[in-house]
Parts: structure tokens; sequence; C-alpha cells
């Protein structure tokens, strides 16, 4: 008899360990470690990971057996392996990191239904017929069927128990580019046909959710030739999402072959045509110089070709016989990225892994993954995960991005779990961006610099323009009447402000009175001229007519966002096609290519919007880019202020002068001085990184230092003031030798909730961490039971 140790996933209660559930002679071949199981517990019958499968059990006699193994892939045991190394290192539960590894159990339903045992099948042949019809009988709600209890009792009938895949929609029509282009088009079935061409050929279900096209526009371009259909591949699976991996025989051929080709393809580099010669080096450090582990920095000013390095050692990889995950920062905007793998890699499966696919379509994108059907994988943070077999290479796009680091419980950051991916796997880790961050920079030795674009030339220079001496509007004398220039000579432009909204906040010139937002200690920001919103919970309330403190109608607008820079350039090009491109224009991501499939199209054009234009688009035609205030980020009390500052100046200012006219960008500050601007206005990214590296080390804070921050939320401000107190000493007395600790910090409401923060801040950070997960092992329940929640988030992107 063997039994499995098997961790029960389950939201509704919370688990340290696994439960011992003895395992099935039918179903022994099929449990393994990482296995799915159905299992009893309690009462109901749930679904559940192998952890061990061991030849004893210290419960002997008093364990239940396995009811199912579910037809899903197993869970690579070194992805078993990463949710204990993310839950030991983000100070987490082991039922929290499991679920990040595990498949999307939420597209798979149990089932319990009638089977006749041997002697029911024997029972049956000699003449008891009504077991026939209860075999396979589903159980329903509320009872049994007739007569089922009793040839239960005789020992002719059981219950058992099957797990399937439910709400599975079976894929489309595959659609590619026709020869025709209708004259007249909707803003869909043009971002229809930008998105076909760019990726060559797009099942039809991923089309219509990505552009928002309907049935009627999609049957309009089938029509007039447009677009051409064929038709799905047939046996597409439903109930069966299954299979098992590929078996991995003869692993140590495989790695002595995949050696090979690695080193057939360091020998073959000087004839892959069409590379400069930056580009060539860089491949070379990628394949040729790197050891399984290594990481390598491709430090490349915007438009010099990073995503064909990423491609080109992708191609290598998957010579060699192994797979390649492509991490984006956002699916939504990246889609020219997404659409140049899947239209070089034409004839391989590539899966897109992001948040709107459903349950079921996610169940089978990581069943194909786990089989090595797909040895591709592109995704954001979460496609970390990805069951991949035999991963060869990880490319981290544009790594500087916050994107990378999830907010909420746990709080783990895809950088770093891609380095440990990398580890376990002897994977290849490329990282990439323009302004990669100030702890990548120092973090990883090997770099690999593209100093120029594409074209030969240099990123155009950032003017600066000193907006102390302009008192009047928004623009300036030098960004207007170059506005203005650029759509009078037909031309783009884009106008960069990091605040949305219409002003920043509302308030009474008589009594001073502001509007705040009732659940959160922030004031409520203006949008259009008739609702003010809180940025933080969503609460809206009408704007005023009038003061309700003092009656009076004197309210005056303070500050401004991306609506009010709309409505300037509105006064300034009257009948200028103007976009915006921020979190409320782009609330889906069919209104989101929306947006860039028209500011794309042929003519002048003005496109305002927040940090979401700043992340790797390439628009030829933009000539001109204004950052209307540069000042937002660089005051803002975190020591990442100046470090944010220059990526985004850098970033934004790269979307100019990418195609055969010269660009400018224009920045309009009241510190003309700081030195981030100072430094991104230069070029000098190395004596930026410098200075911040020996300012971060005589500040003690990362890369020279980590940071361990813990928020704490209740509903009393007086029980939370005292918790925070509490924890700050508490740590104090406990970490004293290893650690400083900074806090608690000033209390804050948050969506009705108030807030506070302590912060460790240590150089010792394996002692520091094993301190603290034994000091929240012993604290948690206590503060649970004042009502006080407690959040560690390790490595924390904010402060």
């Amino acid at each position: 008899m063997s039994y499995a140790a098997v961790f029960p996933l389950v939201r509704t209660r919370a688990f340290s360990e696994g439960f011992d559930y003895e395992i099935p002679r039918e179903l022994a071949p099929a449990v393994r470690p990482g296995a799915l199981v159905a299992v009893p517990l309690g009462s109901q019958t749930v679904i559940g990971v192998v952890l061990e499968v061991r030849e004893t059990t210290e419960h002997d006699g008093r364990v239940l057996a396995l009811r199912d193994v579910l037809r899903v892939p197993p869970i690579p045991e070194e992805l078993l392996a990463l949710a204990r190394r993310i839950e030991r290192h983000y100070l987490t539960s082991f039922a929290v990191a499991l679920a990040l590894v595990c498949p999307p159990t939420g597209a798979l339903k149990i089932d319990r239904r009638y089977e006749l045992t041997d002697a029911g099948t024997a029972a049956a042949a000699a003449g008891e017929t009504a077991l026939l019809d209860l075999d396979g009988l589903r159980l329903r709600a509320g009872g049994q069927a007739r007569d089922a209890e009793r040839y239960r009792r005789k020992g002719w009938l059981r219950i058992g128990y099957r797990v399937h895949v439910v709400g599975v929609t079976p894929p489309g029509r595959t659609l590619r580019r026709g020869p025709d282009t209708p004259r007249r088009l909707g803003t869909r079935q043009r971002a229809a046909i930008e998105v076909v061409e760019e990726a060559g050929a797009v099942e039809e279900r991923e089309l219509r959710a990505a552009t928002g096209i309907s049935a009627a526009g999609l049957r309009a371009l089938l029509a007039r030739g447009a677009l051409l259909a064929e038709d799905p591949p047939p046996g597409f699976p439903t109930e069966d999402a299954a299979g098992v991996p590929h078996a991995q025989e003869g692993a140590v051929s495989a790695a002595a072959e995949a050696q090979a080709a690695r080193l057939q393809a360091c020998a073959t580099l000087s004839d892959i045509p069409d590379l400069l010669s930056e580009q060539r080096q860089a491949l070379h450090s990628v394949l040729c110089e790197t050891q399984p582990g290594d990481e390598v920095l491709l430090h490349g000013v915007t438009g010099s070709g990073k995503t064909e390095v990423y491609l080109q050692a992708a191609q290598a990889t998957l010579e060699a016989g192994r797979s390649v995950l492509l991490l984006v920062p956002e699916i939504g905007l990246t889609g020219q990225t997404v659409a140049r793998v899947r239209r070089r890699f034409a004839g391989a499966r590539v899966a897109v892994l992001h948040s709107g696919l459903s349950a079921g379509e996610r169940l089978l994108a990581y069943a194909s993954v786990a089989r090595g059907d797909v040895r591709i994988v592109v995704g954001a943070r979460s496609a970390v995960f990805a069951p991949l077999v035999d991963l060869g290479l990880i490319v981290v796009d544009e790594e500087h991005d916050t994107s990378y680091k999830q907010e909420s419980e746990p709080a783990y950051d895809a950088r770093t779990v891609a380095q440990w991916r990398a580890e376990q796997t002897g994977a290849v880790v490329l990282l990439g961006s323009a302004t990669p961050s100030v702890e990548t920079y120092a973090r990883v030795a090997r770099h690999a610099d593209l100093r120029r674009r594409v074209d030969g030339s240099q990123p155009p220079a950032l003017e600066i323009v000193d907006m102390r001496d302009h008192h009047q509007g928004l623009f300036s004398p030098r960004l207007a009447e170059a506005l203005t220039a650029a759509v009078d000579a037909g031309e783009k432009a884009i106008l960069f402000l990091n605040r949305r909204g219409y002003a920043a906040y509302l308030v009474c010139e008589h009594c001073g009175h502001a509007w705040q937002c009732p659940r959160c200690d922030v004031t409520l920001t203006l949008f259009g001229s008739r609702t003010l919103r809180c940025r933080t919970c969503g609460h809206a309330q009408p704007a005023p007519a009038v003061c309700p403190e003092c009656g009076r109608s004197d309210l005056v607008r303070h500050g401004y966002g991306t609506e009010r820079v709309e409505r300037e350039v509105r006064l300034l090009l009257p009948g200028v096609e103007l976009l915006r491109l921020d979190s409320d224009v782009a609330g889906s991501y069919a209104r989101l290519q929306g947006v860039l499939t028209r500011f794309a199209e042929p003519g002048p054009k003005v496109l305002v919007g927040t940090q979401m234009i700043a992340k790797g688009h390439h628009f030829p035609d933009v000539t001109l880019v204004g950052v209307v205030n540069a000042d937002l980020t660089l005051h803002f009390p975190d020591f990442r202020a100046e470090e944010r500052t220059f990526a985004l100046l850098v970033q934004v200012g790269g979307r100019s002068g990418r195609g055969e006219r010269p660009g400018r960008v224009i920045v309009q500050t009241l510190d003309p001085e700081a030195r981030p601007i100072v430094l991104a206005a230069a070029g000098e990214d190395e004596r930026f990184y410098a200075e911040e590296l020996e300012r971060r080390r005589e500040l003690g804070y990362p890369p020279a230092g980590f940071l361990v921050a813990l928020d704490l939320s209740g509903m009393s401000r007086d029980q939370l003031e005292v918790a925070g107190r509490f924890t700050a000493e508490q740590l104090g007395a406990r970490l004293a030798e290893s650690a400083q600790i900074l806090g608690p910090g000033p209390i804050w409401r948050e969506r009705g909730r108030y807030v506070c923060r302590v912060v460790i801040k240590t150089t010792e950070t394996g002692k520091t961490l094993d301190a603290l997960r034994a000091w929240l092992a012993s604290n948690r329940d206590r503060y649970r039971a004042r009502g006080v929640r407690m959040v560690p988030d390790v490595e924390p992107e904010w402060l």
C-alpha cells in the first residue's frame, strides 16, 4: 500500500501542510508529485496537489482514499520547489505560493456518478437490468436515485468521482489578411486588419477579444475580401485537457545535443544577415559567453533593435531543442512585440498567456505547454510560472517596468523569479531595457550595450524649458510653436503628462475647503467638468456648484491632468485629430488597441497620454514629444523618485525621431537643475547610474541594502496606532543587530481602512528574513484576533 501527501486547494481554510491519503491500486500509476487529484475533505470532495508519494503513514488505518486523478499534466517538480522558495522568501503561506504554479482549477468540475462494481456487472448479466440504468448516472443534489442505496449495500454499485473541464469554447476559424482593402472602414475594422497584418494569422475569438469588432463587422471584412478564413482544426479536446508531459528520456544526451547546437549557433553568428555589429556582439554574449543560470543585461537605447536580439537568441535556443519564455510588462501595451514573435516563428505554436483568457482557455494553454506541444510562451508577469519543458531562455523585456512586481500578496517580483527558474533549469536570462533599474544594473555582471539606433542615429536630445519663466497656460511658447509646426508639416506629436483627469483637486477660494474622498485620505480629482473621483478607490460624486461649508461659488481648480492638456491642444490647434491614452480611455484591450491603431494611421495627429505611451511603441512618423510637466515623479517621497524620472524622460523621449525625419523632445520643468533631468538631457546614463549607486550606498537603500515592508491595516485608527508601535518595538528588539526599523509611518485611510507601514532595512538578508518568518508565524493570529491585517512586502517597489 502506498500513500500520497496531498495539499488541498481550498480558499475557505488555511493549511500549512498536506494530508495523507491512501492511493487505490488502479490510480497508483498516475499518482506522482505535482499531480492534481480529487480527495475527500470533511463532507466535500476537493482538488488537491500531491506533494509526496511514500510507502508508510503515521495515520495507518485512519486515512481515506484518493477519489480520482485529474487528466491534467502534473505540476513539474521544479515548480513545486519554486513555490516553496516563494513561500520562504516572500514571507507568505505555501497555499498562496502554490496557487501561482498550479494550473487554473476554475475550469475543473468534480462530478459524482454511479459506477458498477464487478459484482454489479455480474448481477446485471444475471438479470438485474435496472443496474444498467444507474451505471454512469450523475448524482443530483438533494438525494440519491431510487434503489441506489440498496444496490450499494449489496456491493453492486459504488459512487465514482470524475473531474472534467468545463466552460471551454472550441477554437474558431483562423483569419488571415486578404487581397483587398475596403475604402470605408470603421475604427474596429481598421484595428482588426492591423492586428491580422502584424500577426500573420489570428484565431477568430482572439481577434474579437483584442479589437472589440462585432460579428457583423467581421462578416463585412470577410465578404469584401479584406480577411480570409480557414476552418478550425478538428479534434478539439474538451473532456480531457490532459495528457502527460513528453517524457524527457535521455536527458544527458539531450543536454549534449543542446550544447552542440548552441556551439553551432555561435559559429554561425557571422552568417546572420542584417545585424549591426553591436547586435552581433550582444548575441555572442548571450549564446557563447554565458553559463547555465547566467543573466545578461541588454542595455540599448530606444530603437536600437533589442527585439531583434531577443528573436535571434530565441531562434538559436529553439534550434537547440529548448524552450523560450518572453516576458513583457503588459500584453495590451506590447502588441507589436507579440506580433513580431508570431510572425518570426510562424511555423511554431506560440502561447500568449494573459488575464483576458477564460479559466478553460488558460487550462488548455497550460496543458499544451506542460506536454511540450508549445515551446514559446509570451506573457506578462504571471507567465513566469509557465510549465515549459526544458526551458533554455527567459527574456524580460523593459525589465525596469514596475509592472513586474505584484502589489498584492504574494508580492513576488517576476524578475527575481525568472532568475530562480534559470538557476533551476540551466536557462539564460536576457534582461532588456533602455533604462535598466538601478538594482539590475548593479547586480548583473554581464552587460551588452546597443548605443545607436538601427538606422545609425542617436535618440534626439532633450530640450529643457524652465517653466519658472512661464506663468500663462500649460504650454511654453517653444512647445506651442513646435506642436503647431509638426501638425502643419503633416507629422505626429506626443504630449506626455503622468496624471490623468482635468484638475488635481478642487478648493473653495473663500474658505479653503477641499473635497476629499470619504474612504481615503486623498483629495478627489476633477474629471471632465462634472465628476469628482478618487484615484485610489474609484469613489465618484458630482462636482459641486457651491461650497458646502460657506455656500460661496468661488471654486478653484488646482493642478492639471491629461484631460486639461487635451482641452489646451484643441484651443491651440482647432480641428486637429486628437487622441488620448490613459487608464480612463483604455478601460479595455479593444479600446486601447483602437487608439493605437488610429494614431498609427497616416496623417497629422496628436496623442496625449500618461506613462502608457512610453512603453515600447514604435511610430516612425512621430517627430515631436513634449513632456508637459517633468516634476510630478521627481519630488515623490520615495528613494527611487529620481530613477523613475530619469527613466520616464528617456523612455518617452525615445518615441520621437524613429523614422526618416529627425525628432525633437521638449521637457517642461520647474526644476531644470535637477540631476536626473540634466543627465537625461545630456544622455549621460553611465554617470547617472554611478552617482545613483553612490547615493544608495550612503543611504543603505537597494542595491546596497535590502528592504521589507509590513503593511498593517484595520478599521480602528487607535487600534492600528497601537499595533504599529507594538510592531516596531517588537522588531526593533528582535532584529537589533541585523536591521534598522523605520516607522511606523503616518496612518492614512485607504478604501475605508486605516493603514500604516513599518519598513525594515538590512544588509543581512537571510538572517533578517529568517527572524521575520519566525516572528510572523507566532504573531499573525494575535493581530488577526484584534482585527488587524498584516501583509509583508519583500523588496517593495514603492515606499
